[in-house]
């Protein structure tokens, strides 16, 4: 037997049987065997492999043992001159293991060998490759000196920072994600230390595994995809309390009475820290926007405040009492906030149909409270409606203003739908639909997509999804393709559509309620409405940004044609083409996208009224003003 892959399960049927079908591929041509220890899962996992997979051979524990003593249970009995450790959310490309093993063959010092590693989203992971956690690197690490310089030999040796991630090198520690060992270095090791639970493992093997003699070698192609975390909450408090035990039980083991005390200290600080930070961040990204309102807000009420006390109510002189100024005005905005906060106009991503909503419940509240306090606070009604338009200026030009820097990964006027591509078989797309019409989500757009079209198609429909076709595609494509646009922020998901299921980085989807596929949103009054409204929402910001927009080539034609859309003659985002057999649209100051195929323009539009929202028109003309197409 030349190879034994041994892959440990829990409550993860799904990507379970996703990666082994990859391996099933993998393994063509080539003298492996399978094993699959499951620790108690309360899902069929097991009966799965059983139905599916009856070359494999299962192994079921009656409770969960661990990471560490599954993984010797199979380990021990197989009779592989190489042992793969395999995690089972991971999918091999169809070359990987062949590749791996001449590897180990061509460097026969090499006694355990790691592999790139990309998660879901086609995001390299960091700890493909990494050092020894010695108490220095620890330290550099969890007092981010690696983060500043994550290139840095010294200060990022955790990650090995300074290798590049694109070629093979000689390395310290690997991920018992995937873990190829030759026979030798595994028995030589003694296999994995039980006195581990979960994490921490890996790295004791590796050090063992070269404290043996052997090398630990880091191939970075043909590199695989592991979702990493699905069975595991890593950004958890309980995950940090698990791996860093992990870590003091190696340093007690390996390393130095003083070492492991000093360790020790730093693992401890550690713990607290992370928690510290990790709460104070939480606090920080709900409060900072809201605050950041409250300031604009009250700052500019003073401008507003001033004004009408010279030109309207006090003119011959006088002013409102300072209590007014920054105590009742920092009350309405605080009321006013309360109204974005209870209709959503804070949640990501944030919609300007929320953010509306919630100023006019914020208004709403302040008059009652006007109309409920004594006379001697209530102050002046026009200074309460100038505030109002004062405050949906601040606020929504705050929003336009950060969707300008997408480095800043807000998030702002995302459509917050579902806009899917599949990119397969076409006689699978109908089983497709009907697998998301039934998986309890929404999907406002899902369009087939051939292969060879994928650039121009994902631009065209501004899809945020892909569903790739696992019984068309090879694992190898379906790699390439996730991480060719893993910078573009999609959703990646895996189909199998004789199976009626399918799998991403974020969840698996079930049958749950039916959900159908939206048609022609544009048609409803409620849409109209909308659009309407946000056309003369920006007529007013840019009449107030006059003395800018007139100068600024791409605003000075927005101002131009401001007249135009106040007159309802235009309306600023239209269709690519004539939008023929469309619900009727004003001609549009800017196309929803502006095409170099005029073969798509029919499809474009007619996706763009199926799917329109005003998030839609902000993102368009955002687009407009930062790139002009």
């Amino acid at each position: 037997m030349k190879l034994s892959i041994v892959i440990v399960n829990y409550n993860v049927r799904h990507f379970l049987e996703q990666c082994l079908r990859s391996v099933e591929r993998a393994m063509e041509g080539l003298d492996v065997d399978v094993w699959v220890v499951d620790n108690d899962s309360r899902d069929d996992s097991m009966k799965m492999v059983s139905d599916k997979f009856p070359w494999v051979h299962r192994i079921e524990n009656k409770e969960n043992v661990g990471f560490a003593v599954a993984n010797n249970q199979a380990a021990n009995q197989s009779k592989g001159d190489y042992i793969l450790l395999l995690n089972p959310d991971t999918i091999l490309p169809e070359d990987n293991l062949r590749q791996a093993l001449e590897y180990m063959s061509d460097h026969p010092k090499c006694g355990a060998l790691g592999i790139r590693m990309f998660d879901g989203a086609g995001i390299f992971l960091p700890e493909s490759k990494r050092g020894l956690p010695t108490p220095w690197v620890a330290f550099y690490k969890i007092f981010g000196l690696s983060s500043i310089f994550p290139k840095s030999k010294k200060f990022a040796r955790y990650h090995l920072g300074h290798l590049s991630n694109d070629e093979n090198h000689r390395v310290e520690i690997l991920a018992g994600a995937y873990m190829l060992m030759s026979r030798e270095a595994w028995n030589k090791a003694g296999g994995l230390d039980e006195t581990y639970f979960m994490y921490g493992e890996d790295i004791d093997l590796s050090y063992s595994i070269e404290k043996s003699g052997f090398e630990v070698h880091y191939m970075a192609e043909p590199s695989i995809i592991h979702y990493k975390g699905e069975s595991t909450k890593k950004g958890s408090l309980n995950y940090v309390f698990l791996f860093y035990n992990a870590m003091l039980i190696f340093a007690r083991k390996h390393l130095s009475k003083g070492y492991a005390r000093m360790f020790s200290l730093l693992i401890r600080l550690a713990i607290y820290l992370r928690a510290g930070v990790s709460v104070a961040k939480r606090i920080v990204q709900r409060i900072s926007l809201p605050i950041i309102d409250l300031l604009v807000f009250t700052g500019g009420m003073q401008v507003i405040i001033k004004y009408w006390e010279s030109n309207h109510r006090f003119i011959e002189g006088g002013s409102y009492p300072d209590y007014y100024k920054w105590g009742i005005t920092p009350l309405y905005g605080a009321l006013w906030i309360i109204g974005l906060l209870f209709l959503g106009g804070y949640r990501k991503p944030i919609q300007l149909n929320r953010i509306l909503m919630g100023l006019v419940l914020g208004t709403g509240l302040i008059f009652g409270m006007y109309a409920l306090s004594p006379d001697d606070v209530r102050f002046s009604r026009a200074l309460i409606l100038l505030g109002a338009a004062w405050m949906a200026f601040g606020v929504l030009f705050l929003r336009f203003g950060l969707s300008l820097f997408p480095s800043l990964g807000l998030g702002f006027w995302k459509t917050g739908q579902t806009r899917a591509g599949f990119v397969g078989k076409s006689e699978s797309f109908g089983v497709i639909k009907s697998i998301l019409s039934h998986s309890g989500r929404r999907v406002d757009l899902l369009k087939s997509i051939d292969e060879n079209e994928l650039d121009q198609m994902l631009e065209a429909f501004d899809l945020n999804e892909v569903i790739f076709d696992a019984e068309h595609l090879s694992y190898s494509r379906i790699i390439e393709l996730i991480r060719k646009y893993s910078s573009r922020g999609y959703h990646f998901q895996i189909a199998y559509p004789s199976e009626g299921w399918i799998i991403g980085s974020n969840s698996i989807h079930t049958q749950g309620e039916t959900v159908g596929l939206k048609k022609y949103a544009l048609a409803s009054a409620d849409s109209r409405r909308s659009k309407r409204t946000f056309d003369l929402s920006i007529v007013v910001f840019l009449w107030i940004l006059t003395p800018v927009a007139i100068w600024m080539p791409r605003l000075s034609k927005l101002w131009w044609n401001s007249f135009a859309v106040l007159i309802h003659a235009k309306t600023w985002v239209g269709y690519a083409g004539n939008g023929e057999g469309l619900p009727t649209l004003k001609m549009g100051v800017i196309p929803i996208k502006q095409l170099n195929n005029n073969g798509l323009e029919k499809e474009v539009d007619e996706a763009y009224a199926s799917t329109a929202d005003i998030n839609t028109d902000a993102r368009t003309l955002v687009r407009f003003i930062r790139t002009g197409a």
